[in-house]
């Protein structure tokens, strides 16, 4: 789970295990922490010596959880080994590299969602109600392997080139399945709007994997097939066409500085932090790597001027929506329009804010986490004035629109569909219940 602490604010229950930070350094604490992160449990870590049938499930299980926790890049095999109190080479009985622990994750959370859609095409999806009941399964899946998401959307990129493609082969096979089940219940839907709507199921359901928000499982299940039900009920498709801002290229006048910040964005936000070195960034503006240090300290400095722009340029999109003396329905609208804008306008930058922050040092991020939480607190009060109800939910709600928006428009074939943008917007003005 994220490092972050975006979700938790004042009077809400967050799980705080997963606040903490493990890096490789405090390899001497590992196996404590992991115990007290519910990474690994009594029952699933077996004890040292013994050799438990289901091995390679416990592997999974606690290297998923590390890769979510820490970033695939800062996890080891024997980081794996010592979750599950077996030396490293018992790890490779099971699986020939740490690149084929995280293909496997992936391609088993997969096969889960896979599996109750298949049931759920086998009974016939003729109704709503047929429909709920799908969704509170996947519901449960989702809560059930809350870090799933994390590894489809964030770690996939570590994978080599064959990996990734046939792994975004069955994710599209997948969430064809969640389309064909919901043009069962709305035959209205077009093929692309229905396409649409079943990815932003599944970012729905998986946005629980990048907070830390607790509820009771029962009331959390129902929340969460609840958003995804609005999600399908949404009207798109009656907008016309939307012409995406294109990404203008740095400006002549831009500095050096400026200039590697803009290229050293886009390059954590295609390849992640961990894979991009200072020589990349170098590269990319035409200097040596040794270069960069006229300008930076080192790239955890670049990263954490990366996340400030993005930051600064939330604040510039959505400050003024705050700022407009409207009621609170007309004010969340303006917000949602803007982050939708800026989404589609600086996919990059948006990228690197939420998939990167966990990146940063511990008192930096706390920072940006800082500024990040003011506004998903401000959406949370709007939410919760237009609907009453508990802030948590509110901000569950918030959470996942904001996870919806940020992984449609990093979404190749999502981002060039016409009108993209207003359906966007009616996705989420579901998701939270506001009146259209």
């Amino acid at each position: 789970m994220p490092k972050s602490g975006l979700a938790a604010g004042p009077h809400e229950v967050a799980d705080p295990a997963r606040s903490q930070v493990l890096r490789p350094r405090h390899a001497d604490r590992l196996g404590r922490w992991l115990v007290y992160a519910g990474v690994v449990t009594s029952e699933t870590a077996p004890a040292p010596g013994t050799r438990p049938r289901n091995r390679r499930e416990i592997t999974l299980r606690a290297a998923s959880r590390l890769f979510a926790q820490n970033g695939y890049a800062s996890v080891s095999m024997q980081d794996i080994a010592q979750a599950t109190n077996v030396s490293p080479m018992a790890i490779y009985k099971h699986f020939p590299s740490k690149s084929a622990i995280l293909a496997s994750a992936i391609r088993e959370g997969i096969d889960l969602y896979a599996a109750e859609i298949r049931s759920a095409e086998d009974r016939g999806v003729i109704s709503l109600a047929d429909l709920h009941a799908v969704l509170n399964s996947l519901a449960t899946i989702a809560l059930q392997r809350r870090e799933w998401g994390v590894l489809w959307q964030r770690e996939l990129r570590n994978l080599d080139q064959t990996e990734q493609q046939a792994l975004r082969a069955e994710l599209r096979e997948l969430t064809a399945r969640v389309s064909s089940v919901a043009t069962d219940v709305r035959p209205d839907l077009s093929a692309q709007s229905s396409d649409l709507l079943a990815w932003c199921v599944m970012g729905a359901l998986v946005s629980v994997g990048f907070h830390s928000l607790s509820l009771p499982r029962g009331r959390y299940e129902v929340l969460l097939a609840n958003i995804a039900s609005r999600v399908l009920d949404a009207k798109v498709g009656f907008s016309g066409d939307f012409v995406r801002p294109e990404r203008h290229a740095s400006p002549v006048s831009e500095s050096r500085r400026n200039s590697l910040v803009t290229h050293a964005t886009e390059l954590f936000a295609e390849r992640g932090y961990a894979a991009v070195g200072v020589d990349d960034i170098g590269e990319a503006v035409g200097i040596a790597g040794p270069s960069v240090y006229h300008h930076f300290a080192d790239k955890q400095s670049i990263l954490a001027e990366s996340i400030q722009r993005g930051i600064d340029g939330l604040r510039e999109n959505l400050g003024s929506s705050l700022h407009v003396d409207e009621n609170p329905t007309s004010t969340i609208k303006r917000l949602l329009g803007a982050l939708i804008d800026f989404a589609i306008a600086d996919r990059f930058v948006v990228r690197v804010v939420f998939s990167e922050l966990d990146q940063l040092d511990p008192a930096a991020r706390e920072i940006a986490a800082g500024q990040l939480r003011k506004f998903i607190d401000q959406g949370s009060q709007l939410l919760v004035e237009i609907v009453p109800q508990e802030r948590i939910e509110a901000r569950v709600k918030v959470l996942a629109v904001i996870r919806v928006i940020g992984e449609a428009t990093q979404t190749p074939h999502l981002r060039d569909q016409p009108g993209l943008s207003a359906d966007l917007f009616q996705v989420a003005l579901a998701m939270l219940e506001v009146p259209a």
